[in-house]
Formats: structure tokens, sequence, C-alpha cells
């Protein structure tokens, strides 16, 4: 229940399980919180840790009728194992912003990271830094399963992007938006169906397809302990090195697509979706 306008406490003796940790608090936090609940449609509980967890303000009744607060320090052990990491679905660390050094904010975020890591939790991981030499810095803790954002670089190429196209940002803004009637990002694994094909010939046959509404963008060829890392979008041959034989689709590609769920070819297992591996939008 509510405690007059803030965040309920997390019982002490309460179960969570499938649940989202998030780790801090920053001026983003209502709005992770918030599209936390439009992807998974409300079902899954948030549990914010920080020392003045207990002091969150309610601002939409419901979306925060599943979020708990634990006020405590998220380096410390024991905080940790009250955060039940262990059976959450998915962890986010977000940067402070004291008025203080970059890097010294950042110190503080990986003592965070680091924290769950050694708690044995690798559970998927977004974590937010400020300093751009902290991602020179991480790549131990990127083998463990931790994706490092830095903030500052997205808004910076936002404002770029809208200055040479005026306008461009309501386009970001629904892509990147949880809603009914948006689409999002997919890297999928290729259907059976497209291996051997070509990428032109694979963009054809989403075009074609009417039973989901699907734009190719890309492909994704990164190695498993380097996510994300090796990407073709929008490739065509002569262009960033890309050459004929790199668009013949193989085993192993993920598709990067425009969608707005996740394409009935690439359903997942009940192993997947409680490991966290694949977040279902509800």
């Amino acid at each position: 229940s509510e405690r007059a306008g803030k965040v309920a406490i997390k019982p002490p003796r309460g179960k969570l399980e499938q649940h989202f940790v998030i780790l801090g608090t920053n001026s983003h936090l209502d709005a992770v919180i918030k599209e936390i609940h439009a992807a998974t449609h409300g079902q899954n509980y948030i549990l914010v840790v920080a020392p003045e967890a207990e002091e969150l303000s309610v601002t939409d009744p419901k979306v925060y009728q599943r979020v708990f607060a634990l006020s405590g320090d998220p380096v410390r052990v024991e905080v940790i194992r009250q955060a039940q990491l262990s059976d959450a679905l998915r962890v986010v660390v977000l940067a402070s912003e004291e008025s203080t050094a970059a890097h010294l904010v950042d110190d503080r975020t990986l003592m965070e990271t680091i924290a769950v890591v050694c708690g044995g939790n690798r559970k998927p991981m977004v974590v937010e830094v400020r300093d751009p030499q902290t991602l020179d810095e991480v790549s131990s803790l990127q083998d463990a399963g931790a994706e490092f954002i830095l903030s500052k670089r997205y808004g910076e190429g936002l404002i770029s992007q809208s200055v040479l196209n005026p306008g461009i940002t309501g386009v970001y803004d629904r892509m990147m938006t949880f809603a009914e009637d948006t689409c999002e990002f997919y890297a999928v694994p290729i259907p059976q169906s497209l291996v051997g094909k070509t990428y032109h010939e694979a963009q054809l046959h989403f075009l074609e397809d009417d039973s989901d509404a699907i734009v190719l963008v890309g492909i994704d060829r990164s190695p498993a302990e380097r996510p994300h890392s090796q990407l073709l979008l929008n490739p065509h041959p002569e262009h960033c090195g890309v050459e004929e034989k790199d668009l013949v689709l193989k085993e192993g590609d993920n598709l990067v697509l425009i969608a707005d769920e996740r394409p009935h070819f690439a359903e997942v297992s009940e192993e997947d979706l409680w490991s966290g591996t694949v977040l279902p939008r509800g």
C-alpha cells in the first residue's frame, strides 16, 4: 500500500521472483519505472534499492502498484541479499547525479555492479555511466553480462541528429517508447528458411509477409562474449568494407528488425523467459 504518496516498502519476509531490481536513483528513475511497466504490461514487480528509496514519491498509482522500495546501500552484501537478485529478471544500475567528478560517480556505480556479480548473480544487467573512459575499464564486467550505457553519448547523438534533421527526435521518441501503438527494435535468430538468402531477399520476404509487420534493418554477427559489437545496419556492397559475400545470411546470424512485437518465428522457450534471456511484452 502507498504511504501518503510514497513508494511501498518491501516487506522484510516478502518473496519476489522475476522482478526488476534498480540500484540507485536519479532523475531518470521515474521514466525507467514507467517504461518497464509499459514493456511488461505491469506484470512484474520492480524493486528500487537505494539509501533514500523509502522517500521516493509515487507519480502514477497504477504504474507504482507493483513498485517496492528497499532502503540500504547497494554495495552491502546483506542489502543485495534482501533484494533477492538470484530470483530477479533484470538489474539496472543508475548513475548518481551528485555534483562530483564523473569518474568518482562511476567508481561508485562499478562497486555496485561488482557487488551484484560477486554475489553470483549473473543476470542481464544495464549499467549507466557518466565518464567515457569508464567504458575502457569494464571488459571483465561485460563478460559477466553487464551492458554499459553512456547516457551523455546518446544525448549528444540526438542533438546532432536534430541539427541535421529537424524534427527527427519524434521518430526516436516513438522507437524508444513502449506503448501499444509503437514499434521497437528486436534482434532475433535467423529463421531457417532465410539461411543462404541474401540480405535483400530477406528484406523482400518480410515486406511480402502479411503475418507480421516487420522491417529488416540489419544483421548482427557479434560473438557471444561481445553482444551487439558486430552490426551491419542497412548494409550494401562497397559501403564500410561490406562485400557481396557478407550479405549472404548464414547459421548463427541474428536479424535486427523493427516490429510492433516479437515476431512469431522467434518464439522463445520457458527457460529463456525464466532466465531473463528474452523479455516478453506481457
